[in-house]
């Protein structure tokens, strides 16, 4: 059963090339497991080609994300990330699954329950709990809301993070041991 239609879900087409630009990073900062971000690109389109409300591809995708959350959070945290490069990425992590709670409740409510009585009939917002009639413009509203929710809070947000942390760590410890060199050296 698709979940959301196509026309909106493949908008997320639009965000998930920054995966590739974070491969790209992470495999350029010589990160071993960087090779995740391909596959997690893989798995976000196909799963973004057609939501279903199960089916392989949805759980080979959220695998794939939550493996490379993992990786990052452990891997990275303790090898790679100085110390402020983890208090950020372990915020951005903190946000992510706050922000998957309330997009997935919201969505439950606004889209998959079968409870009339408590349909929209004043007006959409973003954080209604109300549910929306199939066929209306508050169901429209209610898929681009969790589609683009979930562009923003799980595929550019958490990239975007995670290239600063690795790039903010790397280069911050250049520029450190440049400067211990030069401050250890005597005339």
């Amino acid at each position: 059963m698709i979940i959301v239609p196509q026309e909106i879900s493949q908008k997320a087409f639009y965000s998930i090339p920054i995966f590739v630009v974070c491969y790209f990073v992470f495999k350029y900062l010589q990160y071993e497991y960087a090779e995740i971000l391909l596959l997690l690109a893989l798995t976000s389109y196909l799963h973004w080609r057609k939501v279903m409300k199960i089916s392989i591809v949805k759980i080979l995708d959220i695998i794939t994300s939550v493996s490379t959350i993992v990786l990052v959070t452990i891997y990275s945290s303790k090898k790679r990330f100085n110390s402020h490069s983890c208090f950020v990425w372990n915020t951005m992590v903190i946000i992510i699954i706050i922000a998957f709670i309330v997009n997935e409740v919201l969505f439950y409510n606004q889209v998959m329950r079968d409870a009339v009585e408590y349909a929209i009939e004043d007006g959409y917002h973003y954080f209604t709990l109300g549910w929306t009639a199939p066929d209306t413009i508050f169901r429209q509203h209610a898929y681009h809301r969790s589609v683009y929710t979930h562009m923003f809070f799980f595929h550019i947000l958490p990239s975007v993070v995670a290239m600063y942390c690795a790039l903010h760590s790397h280069y911050w410890d250049q520029c450190v041991g440049k400067i211990d060199t030069i401050l250890d050296t005597k005339p």
